[in-house]
Formats: structure tokens, sequence, C-alpha cells
């Protein structure tokens, strides 16, 4: 039998209970009588599981795991409860199309019923939770790397502005209204002189960190103005007393939608900007970035996990998986 790469899948050392973690009287029973499993660790029951299973599908069900277990901070299988996997639902539900969301629920479904039927696992918790509905026209509206990268090409606007805005908007997972309000000043070098963050402030006024990689920070670099409150991404249009006006959110749509025709994407005159937001949550996590990450970066303040892992983790930010 293969065994399971642990590394690859990411899986902490707190997914390996001891017989002394569970508190319940029927969850150390359940580890005691080992069942017909004869698994003593969730590492041998997830090897079990996966056994005579093809090699891209091990593949697939490891990644869909890993975001399951990085979601719970390692907790052990038989201490997950119908609540987590109902929260996990919900969180991934703003990250992944529909049929991403179905087949990551299908996977933990799938190895909780395993679980329970050879007896590792005390109860079915993946039982009562539904599958997503997968429509066709929902599909539709994902965006592709492909597609990405098309209207990035034929964005145009003055001195690279449009481009450089869908960058930023993909790359840094940005809302709309945070994109069009970055000003100068909201540029930040780091100590390597290199790189560099943007100070994003997002719903409630709440300022957060974005590393973007080194291309997306000097293209915005170039746009920037000596003014530190000067809008980087500015209409042509001056104000009244000739001082630079950033696009509105509006125009920030129109463009995003001019581009998406230019590219002969088929439901271009549907693409919005959050569509971009929505394309760098699933391709950052499809490219191996952690849930608390992507949640994180995008800003997701009402996720408990999300102030705790930013300030955790302060050199790191989904957009760094998503190109130069």
């Amino acid at each position: 039998m293969e065994s399971l790469d642990l590394q690859s899948l990411n899986l902490p050392e707190r997914v390996r209970p001891s017989s002394g973690e569970a508190s319940s009287a029927r969850v150390r029973k359940a580890e005691t009588a080992g069942g017909l499993s004869g698994a003593d660790t969730d590492a041998r029951l997830i090897e079990l599981w996966l056994h005579g299973k093809s090699a891209a599908t091990k593949e697939a069900y490891r990644s869909d795991l890993a975001k399951f277990v990085d979601f719970t901070e390692g907790k052990p299988l038989r201490a997950v409860t119908l609540s987590d996997v109902q929260e996990f639902a919900d969180f991934i539900s703003g990250l992944l199309a529909p049929a991403s969301q179905a087949r990551v629920l299908a996977a933990l479904k799938s190895l909780f019923a395993f679980g329970h039927a050879v007896g590792y696992l005390p109860f079915d918790v993946g039982r009562p939770v539904k599958l997503p509905s997968v429509r066709d026209e929902r599909a539709g509206r994902i965006l592709s790397a492909d597609d990405v990268h098309a209207m990035i090409a034929h964005a145009g606007g003055p001195k690279g502005r449009d481009r450089a805005l869908i960058r930023t908007l993909y790359i840094g997972g940005l809302r709309v209204a945070e994109a069009v309000g970055l000003t100068t000043k909201d540029l930040i070098v780091r100590d390597d002189g290199r790189t560099g963050q943007l100070a994003v402030f997002g719903k409630g006024s709440k300022m957060r960190p974005v590393l973007v990689p080194e291309g997306l920070f000097e293209e915005l670099t170039t746009l920037a103005l000596p003014d530190p409150d000067a809008p980087l991404f500015r209409s042509q249009k001056k104000g009244p007393q000739g001082e630079a006006r950033p696009i509105t959110p509006r125009q920030a749509e129109r463009v995003v939608k001019q581009a998406a025709k230019k590219a002969g994407l088929k439901n271009a005159a549907d693409v919005s900007p959050h569509w971009l937001r929505h394309a760098h949550a699933s391709h950052a996590m499809d490219r191996g970035a952690k849930v608390h990450l992507v949640q994180a970066t995008l800003g997701h303040s009402d996720i408990s996990t999300t102030g705790r892992y930013l300030h955790a983790r302060p050199d790191e930010s989904s957009a760094l998986f998503l190109g130069s």
C-alpha cells in the first residue's frame, strides 16, 4: 500500500491524536476499540481511505483534506463536529466555485463515512451536510487564469493604469472600493528595498497590509505621483482646483468589462471586479495557499482566526502565489 505523503498534505502533528486527547467517554471508547480498520491514528485512517484510488484522485483528496485540516487548525478527526464541517462549508462558499465546493465537501463526507463505517469514528459528522448544487451558469462565471491574463494583456488606459488596476484587483484580491482608494502613501517599501506592500483600507476603515509581488509593486510605483495623498488610479478629469481625482468604482467596473470584451470572453458583459477577487481566492488556493492566508489577504475580518494568522505570518500573502 502506498504510504500517505503527510508533508504534501500539510497535516500538523496535532492531527495524529493520542489516546488521551479525546475528553468524552464515547470517543475514548472508539479509540480503544480501534474498530474494523485497525487504525490507531488519523494518518493511518486516511491511508486506508485512499487505498485503491488513482494517483490523481489521491492527490486531489489530499489537497482537499489539507484545506479542512488547516481551517480547523489540526483538530483530530475524532474531535471534529458537525458544526466544524458546516462552518468550513460556509467558508469555502465565499472562495470556491460551486463545483470546487462540491468536490471538497464530497471528499470530506467520504472520509467521515468511511471512518464511521469501519468503527474508527464515533459518528459520521459529514452525513447531514448537503453538497451545493452546481449550475452551468454559475460555473461559467468563474474566470480561469488564462481569462485573467488575457484581460490584463488587452487592458488599455492612460500610462498603463487599467492594466495595473486589473492586476491589483486580481493579484491583491482587493475589493473595487479598496483599489480605487489607494494613494501614493499606501505604497510601502519593505526593508529589502525591492519588495513592497499595500496599506489597504477595507470595510469599517480597517487597515490590512497586503504583500504584493515585486513586478506589481514596481508597476504601481510608476503610476504614483509625488503627492502622498494622490490616488494611484486617477481619472483623466481633474478636480475643481486642478487636483488629481480617483476613478470611481463604476469607472473601474467599466475598465474590467472592456478588458473582458477585448479579450473575447464569452461572458464579458457579466464580468465585474469582484470576479477578479473571487479568481484570486480560487487560484491561490489551487496553487497551495493556506486558507487562513487567503482569509487574511482578502480581509475577511468576520472569521476569528484571520487576525491571529495575519499577525503570526506577517511576511506572507496569497498574492505571492499569483505571479509577478
